[in-house]
């Protein structure tokens, strides 16, 4: 009896956390469009209105409905990122008539991508819905998910997050010696801001350099969060996660990284930290105030140095200019599918670009048809910046057209649906316990929102270093020595 009304009451705390999150969000998103369509600069028409409208509407519920299922998820992100890249923004950059690099949007074409995102939407759902029915909840149902025949041989997924632990004093002594390599080839000032960080070759490569680059990153953030893991169940324990602090702060300042590093290294980490945010709500309000103003402020530092700094001109200028940020390069996801629609309109679809983000990692010498990045090969017929982004629906119709859009969809409903479930259908919200794969899903979690705006070419290359790191640590952990009772007493 008394387990069914602590059910029921948690049940209810839940809703009227959902309730709260939705009407603060609705709250943002009203005051930041009025503050933006204050300026109303072109008369408007009844089908780019409607069309707006309709994915508007289904994205919002889309969004609250899995905001009352789960805390967070990647499904949640996939809808939240929709909501606000290609409704909010898109529909300020369409009353004030000014998207980021190109100005002005014909309605035809605007309509257009309206309709390729609706596409983009269903097929979304058709894959999630794939996905929910063939995954079982029994103990087997861990192994039949992406790839059955590496999970069923080795059971990765469900491997006890614990054992990674005695990796610690060798993650430990790795990050050291990063640290130093660092700073005397950076210099400590230098690392502290953008402007000034290089980034430390370890090969002539450049593919190559950045794999080793990315790997080392991701063992200093695995290590942190296992350090976490460890000072939560043992308070004494604290010495690794100082260590580990340590070389993160200094190798890997906030201020001199890119936008996606921070979030991974830091808003995972908070992740691990905060085992609370699994019961409530607390985290997609963060996500957006970071997107809002976290991130924003930090940008800050791509254009000066640390002495030149001025820490409330730029706070005042973020949080007071929220609405500008609007039609800023930012947010030119959707700007980017309309310019990829024109793009196959004059050129015809491209070739081997969702090949291309797969296998970035194989050399132009080895393979000759190796693509550029989709979003650059659209840039330069424009003769645009080409660091742009380029979101899925845009890869995916660049090479394949509505086919692609549909295949590429479902393929991503799929599994984000799938790892989701890896993550949630198995979780110990106690935190007594914790796999191997719950410090992956958190990777996952921070990346998926900057793998959604592109350009995946980028994005997926430092995912699959982190992917590949994890992977390391975890099969490391299997090795003889490191299952040692002694040696685990010893640390």
């Amino acid at each position: 009896m008394l387990m069914e009304k602590s059910i029921v009451m948690r049940e209810t705390i839940r809703k009227k956390d959902a309730i709260l999150v939705l009407t603060t969000i609705c709250a943002l998103l009203a005051l930041m469009i009025s503050i933006a369509l204050r300026e109303k600069l072109r008369s408007l028409d009844g089908g780019v209105i409607a069309t707006f409208a309709a994915n508007g509407c289904v994205w919002f519920f889309l969004f609250a409905k899995e905001l009352r299922k789960k805390p967070y998820s990647l499904v949640m992100l996939q809808w939240f990122f929709c909501l606000s890249f290609f409704f909010l923004a898109p529909v300020a950059q369409y009353f004030t008539n000014w998207f980021p690099w190109i100005a002005v949007r014909s309605d035809e074409i605007l309509i257009r991508t309206n309709i390729v995102l609706f596409i983009w939407t269903i097929s979304v759902l058709l894959g999630e819905t794939l996905a929910k029915k063939r995954f079982k909840s029994s103990s087997n149902g861990i192994k039949k998910c992406l790839f059955p025949k590496i999970f069923s041989r080795a059971d990765i997924m469900s491997e006890n997050g614990d054992r990674l632990e005695s990796l610690l004093p060798v993650l430990s002594c790795i990050n050291i010696i990063v640290m130093v390599v660092f700073v005397r080839q950076v210099g400590f000032m230098d690392l502290l801001s953008r402007s000034t960080r290089t980034d430390v070759r370890f090969s002539s490569a450049g593919t190559v350099s950045m794999m080793i680059g990315g790997m080392l990153q991701a063992a200093c953030y695995f290590s942190v969060v296992i350090s976490v893991n460890r000072f939560l169940k043992d308070n004494r324990k604290f010495i690794f996660l100082l260590i580990n602090a340590a070389a993160l702060l200094v190798t890997y300042f906030p201020a001199g990284l890119a936008r996606y590093a921070i979030a991974v290294l830091y808003l995972g980490t908070m992740l691990t930290l905060f085992r609370s945010w699994r019961d409530n709500r607390f985290f997609i309000l963060l996500f957006t105030m970071s997107f809002l103003i976290v991130l924003p402020f930090f940008s800050a530092f791509r254009f000066g140095t640390m002495e030149a700094f001025d820490f409330f001109k730029t706070a005042y200028d973020v949080v007071f200019h929220i609405s500008d940020n609007l039609v800023e390069p930012d947010y030119d996801a959707y700007t980017q599918i309309s310019l990829t629609l024109e793009y196959v309109d004059t050129y015809g679809f491209g070739k081997n670009h969702i090949l291309t983000v797969i296998f970035f990692f194989i050399p132009r010498a080895v393979w000759p048809g190796k693509s550029f990045a989709g979003g650059a090969d659209v840039a330069h017929t424009r003769g645009l910046f080409d660091n742009v982004s380029f979101p899925f629906p845009a890869l995916s119709y660049i090479d394949m057209g509505f086919l692609g859009v549909i295949l590429v969809g479902i393929f991503v409903g799929y599994a984000m649906k799938k790892m989701d479930a890896l993550f949630w259908d198995r979780i110990d919200k106690s935190g007594k316990a914790v796999r191997a794969y719950d410090y992956l899903y958190h990777v996952f979690l921070t990346f998926f929102l900057f793998l959604c705006r592109g350009d995946a070419f980028y994005v997926w290359s430092y995912m699959t270093c982190y992917i590949i790191t994890w992977y390391m640590i975890v099969k490391a952990s299997s090795i003889r020595l490191f299952r040692n009772d002694r040696y685990m007493a010893r640390w």
